[in-house]
């Protein structure tokens, strides 16, 4: 089951939608890019569990 975020790039400061996957244990970080700045940013799995509420 996949879950939609909403990140802030920290670049450009443009908030984007992300279908997030279940992260594998041995995974610590989710390597993407914002599409409106094409700047590659890392998430570590503590940021998108600590924006789940």
């Amino acid at each position: 089951m996949s879950d939609e975020k909403r990140i802030r790039c920290p670049y450009c400061q443009k908030v984007f939608k992300l279908k997030v996957k279940p992260i594998r244990d041995d995974q610590k970080k989710l390597n993407l890019q914002c599409p409106y700045c094409k700047e590659s940013l890392a998430i570590t799995r503590e940021m998108i569990a600590s924006s789940q509420s």
